[in-house]
């Protein structure tokens, strides 16, 4: 049997290889979309063991360390301009935890395991202590109610501030001057807040207020920023849901320009919606404007049947709002994020035992180093589409009430003229085709349904596209249909029953992935 004998076949065979193609290439093109324009995709640097932040610092401007657990061994990994490992060291001695706490300071490392300070080099103990605070140049720790710096080089604890009460936390900040660091306490509805500068041996209190809080909200992160004489202090709170519903997220921004505790929100850079859940909050100053660093739940199209993930975003102040922008596209629950500097910015994309370290930046050479897509979006893309194959089906399912007519039909008229199953007349096909043309127009909205506009491509939703889907896929059909019949001598029941299994299939791999 020659090639031309099989066209019947081919030809939708090619047309759903089409479909699939162009659902890849769509699935492909939006997992391996870039957070911004003007701004990187995901560049993998490493992997850590635990869920926390790892400690990242730029240690000059060509080079940055970061120090993680990586399959449970503590390893401090030195890279290049081009954020490429140029050096690694492995410190095998220090037991894994996930709760552990490193900081970093040219060859000195010490970590913070069990309300103990340890030296990361030699292993000895240091100092107990209640919290562990590493910064880029500095270590602070709290040890009941006084506030110390560790020199990381004598290895000896200075005394920076003693508290007259309990403190509920204490949050640090660097500065070009020293060290900020804020307290609070918070009893029912009040909150107390206090804000200190730390330089040049000496500990200044530059704020003090009291904000009224609902009691039902409990405070989950807190960040500080101070440069110049432009003071600013962000809370995260969370309040149970009513009825068992998902806690209920609120963001509390203290500007001393505008000196109250103001609520904020952030709109989706990506969709018309707010960004939801933000949590791992990070505030900075730059060129006296206010920014904030966070992971939240925005719109995405990484991922099969969602049209959101949770990524990284950056709001920078602007005219007294705030403009936001996405820093990470990725299908994985991305957390954690913290600057490298003011164009790049770090974080981790949680997956369980092993998490990827990421990494994003406005930089020219790494938006152009990351521009085709990686074996993870190539796997992701095509996972995604097999899932949204699946669905085809289901609309195969949904069209049933289209080809039920016509079936119907021929087999009342094959059961009244029975001398007709022996003339076999050419007609009866074409009423069982008028009238599958019938039921597909009386019931249109049973395949097209909403959810395909909202989410198939424009070039499978522009006006009238539906009508001239339906038409052209017609065609196909019925030219095949002919096509079979002539060449394999089909009887009309078996010539309509192909045309419409052709026409529904197409329509079905075309449109029939974006039903959910």
């Amino acid at each position: 049997m020659n090639i031309k004998q099989r066209f019947y076949w081919l030809i939708p065979a090619i047309g759903i290889l089409i479909a699939i193609g162009l659902l890849f290439y769509q699935n492909l093109s939006n997992v391996a979309e870039a957070p911004e324009e003007n701004w990187s995709k995901a560049l993998p640097i490493g992997e850590t063991s635990i869920n926390k932040y790892p400690y990242v610092t730029k240690t000059d401007e060509l080079t940055t360390e970061i120090v993680e657990f990586d399959s449970e061994t503590l390893v401090k990994r030195t890279y290049g301009d081009k954020y490429t490992i140029i050096d690694e060291e492995e410190f095998p001695d220090i037991p894994f935890n996930k709760w552990t706490k490193v900081f970093a300071y040219n060859n000195e490392l010490f970590y913070f395991q069990y309300k103990t300070i340890y030296d990361g080099v030699t292993g000895k103990k240091i100092t107990e202590a209640d919290s562990f605070h590493p910064l880029k140049d500095y270590l602070v720790y709290v040890k009941g109610n006084t506030v110390f710096e560790l020199d990381p080089q004598t290895k000896k604890s200075n005394s920076i501030y003693n508290f007259d009460t309990t403190i509920d936390e204490l949050v640090a900040s660097q500065t070009e001057g020293g060290i900020v660091f804020l307290t609070y306490t918070k009893k029912q509805e009040d909150l107390n807040v206090s804000v200190y500068e730390y330089s040049n041996d000496s500990t200044t209190n530059i704020h003090q207020q009291s904000f009224s809080v609902s009691h039902n909200e409990r405070i989950q992160d807190a960040s500080v920023a101070y440069e110049g004489n432009r003071l600013a202090f962000l809370f995260r709170t969370e309040r149970k849901g009513a009825g068992g519903t998902a806690p209920v997220n609120t963001l509390y921004l203290f500007d001393n320009n505008r000196p109250t505790l103001n609520q904020i929100t952030f709109n989706d850079p990506k969709g018309s919606a707010r960004l939801n859940n933000v949590s791992d909050i990070s505030l900075a100053f730059h060129n006296q404007k206010i920014k904030i660093l966070f992971s939240a739940n925005g719109k995405s199209k990484t991922k099969y049947n969602a049209m959101t993930a949770f990524n990284i975003y950056e709001a920078i102040e602007q005219d007294g709002s705030f403009e936001v922008f996405r820093r990470s596209n990725t299908s994985s629950f991305s957390a954690k994020p913290q600057w490298i500097n003011n164009n790049t910015v770090t974080w981790i994309d949680l997956k369980g035992a092993s998490n990827k370290i990421l990494l994003s930046s406005s930089d020219e050479e790494l938006i152009e180093q990351t521009r085709t897509p990686s074996n993870t979006d190539l796997v992701v893309a095509l996972g995604k589409t097999i899932g949204m194959l699946s669905v085809a089906f289901l609309a195969i399912l949904l069209s049933s009430i289209w080809f039920i007519w016509p079936l119907i039909l021929l087999i009342i008229i094959y059961l009244s003229r029975r001398n007709l199953l022996d003339r076999d007349p050419n007609w009866v096909y074409y009423v069982g085709l008028v009238s599958y043309a019938l039921a597909v127009i009386l019931f249109k909205h049973r395949f097209f349904i909403d959810t395909i506009y909202m989410k198939a491509p424009e070039y499978l939703t522009f006006q009238y596209s539906d009508w001239l889907s339906i038409t052209v896929f017609g065609i196909i059909a019925h030219f095949c249909a002919t096509y079979g019949a002539i060449h394999n001598e089909w009887n009309v029941p078996v010539k309509l029953v192909y045309f419409m299994g052709v026409h529904i299939v197409l329509l079905a791999f075309f449109f029939g992935p974006y039903f959910l």
